[in-house]
């Protein structure tokens, strides 16, 4: 029923005689967004071959243990997911900028748009617990494999829950243009919605919950920063020991079928004698210990880099969103330039889910080597 009102509308307009001044300005506009469409296009080509090969390289070519890296392809899956139909949509909208009149495609798309955002946003909430974890609280079993999954399910309904305002709220909403006569029509805030109670409620809950995510992962990534730094003063310290005392140590093997080994630790001559300790062959030594640690760091740091560049992203299109749900025309008396800006800042959100594999490539040695392994296979 809705859109028969709309295409009554669009006849209405065209009886009127603009639909000429109409298809020129749609025109224009999309002539000036070709320059964004382009680097959308670019985010899906580059963003979609990335993350295939994160979700390859994590879930198939490693044979490790994972305990790190357990998020990481379901971020990657979510990436390839947000660039797929978030990069097609706004294509889309660049195109019917001034004449979308699909009603349930609009609150289609805005559900989904909302739904990958804030999914990104637990999911790295998630890995910043993990981390937490991991580092300051090693010895816990919190995150067991089946606990991961209830996460990860809880996660989704959390997801699906706090979106689902969204089917109320959007739809189409006449917009007036530069020209006295001629107005359009986009998918955003429903009149009746616009500047209501309900949306400033809604909104208020998705500003408090990120706001809050945000206070949880300085919180939690302070403490790791912290955990780091002190053990990494302490095996600095101890890595040190050996040169200061001249302590030698070698290793004999008694029993084959014994699981221990016998380590004769010998100090200085002065003091003549000799200290001989049992251990077992998978007990973690010294350069053990460096290497975890070493590990854990470089982790921590990609994983908070990845959620500082994911809220950088974000931000603009999620100003610009509580910017139009106060004033529909706030793009009105804006130059065809700062429309292509607008236009830029609406999908910069789409580069967080390209530059992911990137920050792997950087941190993670194992993902870089066997990505290296795989562009030398492929030449070949």
């Amino acid at each position: 029923m809705y859109g028969n009102e709309l295409n009554n509308y669009s006849y209405l307009r065209i009886s009127e005689g603009n639909i000429t001044l109409f298809d020129d300005l749609n025109f224009e506009l999309w002539l000036n967004k070709l320059p964004i469409v382009g680097l959308i296009l670019l985010y899906m080509v580059v963003g979609c071959v990335g993350n295939v090969l994160v979700i390859y390289i994590y879930t198939i070519s490693m044979k490790m243990k994972k305990v790190n890296r357990f998020f990481i392809p379901y971020l990657a899956i979510v990436d390839i997911l947000s660039l797929v139909f978030n990069g097609s949509f706004e294509i889309v909208f660049a195109h019917y900028q001034l004449n979308f009149d699909n009603d349930v495609g609009c609150k289609f798309i805005r559900f989904l748009g909302n739904v990958f955002v804030i999914l990104s946003g637990i999911l790295l909430l998630m890995i910043a617990v993990q981390r937490y974890v991991l580092v300051c609280k090693p010895l816990s079993n919190v995150f067991t494999a089946k606990k991961k999954q209830y996460v990860l399910v809880s996660v989704v309904a959390f997801t699906l829950i706090l979106s689902s305002p969204k089917f109320v709220f959007t739809g189409i909403m006449e917009i007036d243009t530069m020209y006295t006569n001629v107005t359009g029509l986009v998918c955003g805030i429903k009149e009746e919605f616009a500047g209501s109670l309900p949306l400033l409620v809604y909104n208020i809950i998705l500003i408090l919950t990120g706001f809050s995510a945000i206070v949880t992962l300085a919180v939690l990534y302070s403490f790791v920063v912290k955990a780091i730094r002190a053990r990494n003063n302490k095996l600095m310290g101890l890595r040190g020991a050996p040169r200061k005392t001249d302590i030698t140590e070698s290793s004999i093997t008694t029993d084959p079928s014994d699981s221990r080994k016998v380590s004769i630790v010998t100090l200085p001559s002065s003091r003549n004698q000799s200290i001989v300790s049992m251990s077992n062959n998978n007990s973690i030594t010294r350069s053990e210990k460096i290497r975890n640690l070493g590990a854990n760091s470089r982790f921590s740091r990609m994983f908070f880099i990845i959620t500082v560049l994911c809220f950088a992203t974000y931000a603009p299109r999620m100003a610009l969103e509580n910017i139009e749900a106060s004033n529909k025309n706030y793009q009105k008396d804006f130059s065809l330039q700062k429309r292509v800006l607008i236009g830029f800042l609406e999908s910069f959100y789409l580069f967080n889910s390209v530059v992911n594999p990137f920050v792997y490539g950087i941190f993670d040695q194992d993902f870089r080597k066997r990505l290296k392994d795989i562009f030398l296979a492929f030449r070949s």
